[in-house]
């Protein structure tokens, strides 16, 4: 198939997908394009820009939204040169019209509109894919001679042919569209579960009085939805962000994990007499009405602001660490502790019958030592076999049939005195017998008389013949090699043997046995060691593999036992006897069982795709996060997406980080770099601190750059600047507060977002407090969110 055939199919899915799948408005004409107030796309239009650059990309698209430019261009070529040529000139136009875009005179203080360049290729052959090899040459060939990826975003979206062409590539490719982010925040899982009795009041300024550095320092936050704050080390970032945490919360999660249990002596300033104090003022407050919090050595002198938790409005290198690096039991509470606050009751019953488990299984870890220690004390007796043994059989069938007759006579003794037992105690309780015919009722009572009867005298007598003749048979077998080197070198049952017996022997022999023979390790050592006769109820020791039924029965105990460690449901305990130990740990497992499976309900329910959703664009978290890192990453068609599958294993709910699917899943925090899991972390932060009515209104992110470069940084920067833009479009209001120890981190978010810039001071030489002016906003900063107009830019060609 020819490169233009091929451009004009793969051009005709796009249009599809872009109408059905992505779900934006397709506009006939450039004046339509231009004057639509939703995103629309034109399909292979002439477009002049800035009245002198002519383009006619395969798809041109806008959101005056949020201020996006998406120009998709078709990558064809088969030689490697064409494809490498093709690649740089659809960067250089996308560029271009970058550069036009931010010289447009008619913006004003309006927001320059970024642009994203989309390269649509094939991979259908294996030509196909030496033609993305080439792509991904050519890219990499750009970032090192070039500058031109600072200024535009780049994606690739692969065209698979056949019914769905560009299954599940559209979000990735298109992540500045945000589809996946508005339909989650449409959400009702996005929402806070109860709004506020009264709404956030915005912070207008925080000053702090001897608070870890001496003096005063008041931090006043200007008209804006960002703020950009940097300082060197040691300047007090730290310091604004934990005043914050403690009025929010009534608590400092640093000194909390630290053990620190007397606030004041760690948070004044040292060598200062005074109090160190928060003071908060809100917009429209008058100043006497500035609410103020001296901190004591419990905390604060008075109810903090609020009781949220410290993690659900600020981000900072810990919080990224926990939600990376934990084991995914520990994830799954701090995301929930963090985000979904209303699972607050469930989860603290949950984690108290986790509590209540662990215990238990604690218990029943002596019982597992129990059984291992039998086992083990059994293993070198197993092949032991009572007895002379003799290679003869002739008096064997005599032998085995007077053992026949014997056992038969004792079972029937047996089962008569058992009878005649329930009659008496039954008889002793005040039962009466039915009525019966005289004769019949005679012999019950006879039956049930005090005066032993024919069999019972004789039962002792047919026991004893029946031990005897077991132990006479157990001699008739083969001789083998092994038996006579044993048999040189006699056996005998160590005391802590019998002892690790006896202590399973209620568990592995019925009561009534135990009661005949007494405990089975005492029993086993006058067997080997006296020659007394081999019958232990059922069993008897040193025939053909006698000890494999008692064998049996501990691994049976075992596998009970270690089922309850995970998250199966407790099996009936398999022991002849009670274990009370067991039937305890078996209770508190099921009990976390159902608690837990109320919490996985509630968390699969926040974590799940809205109802008969089957596209990529299915309202769930996952898909929103991964919408963002890729809109955070500046090589977006390098890495596959994060899945968060819930799991409750051993006895825990967690939440995993995965890559892949099935079989080829991989744990996602062995294989990322840090950057990248930390990408990962600020897209879900963003995405989950809406759920959380905050006190002041204000999300913190400090330091969020860790191990990122400079292309990552400005990836992210300009993606959090389409997130403000969306957040303003859904009428939120909650303002975001960036901290920098970098000054080029600062620039390039600056460059990038409208925010009000503050630069803290730097240290004092001078131990004394010392007069500081209040750190305000730089003037000049752009703050206007609202993007440029195109009508004067672009016009029809």
């Amino acid at each position: 198939m020819s490169t233009e055939p091929r451009a004009d199919r793969l051009i005709a899915d796009l249009d599809t997908a872009l109408h059905q799948v992505v779900g934006l408005h397709r506009a006939e004409t450039v004046a339509d394009w231009l004057a639509s107030k939703t995103t629309s796309y034109l399909i292979r239009r002439r477009v002049l820009v800035a009245h002198h650059f002519d383009i006619q990309p395969a798809a041109l698209i806008h959101d005056p939204a949020l201020g996006t430019l998406g120009i998709v261009e078709c990558v064809l070529a088969t030689e490697p040169a064409q494809v490498a040529a093709q690649v740089r000139r659809h960067v250089d136009v996308a560029t271009y019209t970058r550069h036009l875009v931010l010289r447009d005179r008619a913006r004003g203080e309006r927001l320059a509109h970024t642009v994203e360049l989309v390269l649509l290729a094939a991979n259908e052959t294996d030509a196909d894919r030496q033609v993305l090899t080439e792509i991904g040459n050519t890219l990499r060939a750009l970032v090192r001679s070039t500058d031109s990826l600072y200024h535009v975003g780049i994606g690739l979206l692969t065209w698979n042919g056949g019914a769905t062409p560009f299954h599940g590539q559209l979000r990735r490719a298109l992540p500045w569209l945000l589809r996946a982010t508005r339909q989650w925040f449409a959400s009702p899982r996005s929402q806070p579960p109860a709004l506020a009795a009264t709404p956030a009041r915005r912070l207008q300024s925080l000053q702090l009085n001897h608070y870890r550095l001496p003096g005063e320092r008041e931090l006043k936050l200007a008209p804006a939805p960002v703020h950009l704050i940097h300082g060197a080390n040691g300047s007090g970032k730290s310091s604004l962000v934990e005043a914050l945490e403690l009025v929010a919360s009534g608590r400092i999660e640093r000194l909390e994990r630290a053990g620190e249990t007397h606030y004041e002596r760690v948070i004044r300033s040292r060598g200062q007499t005074h109090p160190a104090t928060i003071a908060l003022r809100f917009e429209d407050d008058e100043p006497a009405r500035t609410k103020v919090w001296q901190v004591t050595a419990t905390g604060l002198d008075q109810a903090p602001a609020g009781r949220v938790n410290a993690s659900s409005f600020r981000l900072d290198q810990p919080l990224m660490e926990r939600l990376i690096s934990q084991f995914p039991h520990e994830r799954a509470n701090t995301f929930l502790q963090a985000f979904f606050p209303e699972t607050a009751a469930s989860f603290e019953a949950y984690l108290a019958a986790s509590k209540a488990r662990d215990e238990a299984l604690a218990a029943l870890a002596s019982v597992v030592d129990r059984l291992v220690a039998a086992r083990s004390a059994l293993e070198p007796f197993k092949d032991w076999r009572g007895g002379t043994a003799t290679p003869t059989r002739k008096t064997f069938p005599a032998l085995l049939g007077a053992w026949i007759e014997m056992t038969v006579l004792r079972d029937l003794a047996q089962r008569e005195r058992e009878v005649r037992a329930t009659l008496r105690a039954a008889r002793a309780t005040g039962w009466l017998a039915l009525p019966l015919k005289p004769r019949d009722a005679a012999l019950v009572a006879e039956l049930a008389g005090s005066e032993p009867t024919p069999f019972e005298q004789r039962e002792p007598v047919w026991a004893e013949a029946v031990e005897m003749l077991q132990k006479e048979l157990a001699s008739f077998r083969p001789v083998s090699r092994s038996e006579q080197r044993r048999a040189e070198t006699p056996l005998a049952v160590a005391e802590e043997q019998s002892r690790a017996l006896n202590a399973v022997s209620r568990w592995l022999f019925a009561e009534t046995i135990l009661q005949s023979y007494g405990d089975f390790g005492d029993k086993l050592t006058r067997v080997i060691a006296a020659g007394e006769a081999p019958t232990y109820g059922p069993l008897v020791i040193g025939a053909e593999n006698w000890a494999t039924p008692v064998f049996n029965d501990l691994e049976a105990m075992l596998k009970a036992c270690a089922a309850l460690v995970s998250e199966q449901p407790a099996v009936a305990w398999p022991g002849k006897g009670t274990c009370v130990e067991y039937e305890t740990a078996a209770r508190h497992q099921q009990a976390l069982l159902d608690a837990g499976a109320e919490v996985s309900a509630g968390f699969l329910d926040k974590l799940r795709a809205d109802e008969g959703a089957s596209s990529e664009y299915d309202g769930s978290l996952i898909a929103a996060v991964n919408e963002l890192l890729a809109l955070f990453t500046p090589a977006r068609w390098g890495y596959d997406d994060l899945q968060l599958p819930p799991q409750l294993a051993d006895g825990r709910l967690g939440l995993r980080m995965e890559l892949g699917a099935d079989e080829q899943a991989v744990r996602a925090e062995l294989h990322l770099n840090t950057a990248e899991l930390n990408a990962f972390t600020v897209a879900l932060f963003l995405l989950c601190t809406g759920r959380v009515v905050k006190p002041f209104g204000l999300i913190v992110l400090d330091d969020p750059l860790q191990n990122m470069d400079e292309l990552t940084s400005t990836a992210l920067a300009r993606g959090v600047a389409k997130l403000v833009r969306l957040w303003r479009d859904l009428d939120r209001r909650d303002e975001i507060l960036f901290l920098f120890h970098g000054a080029e981190d600062l620039e390039r978010f600056q460059r990038e977002l409208p925010a009000a810039v503050y630069r803290l001071p730097w240290l004092s030489p001078s131990a004394g407090p010392q007069p500081l002016p209040a750190i305000s906003a730089e003037p000049g900063a752009a703050r206007e969110l609202q993007a440029q107009e195109l009508g004067g830019l672009f016009d029809a060609a």
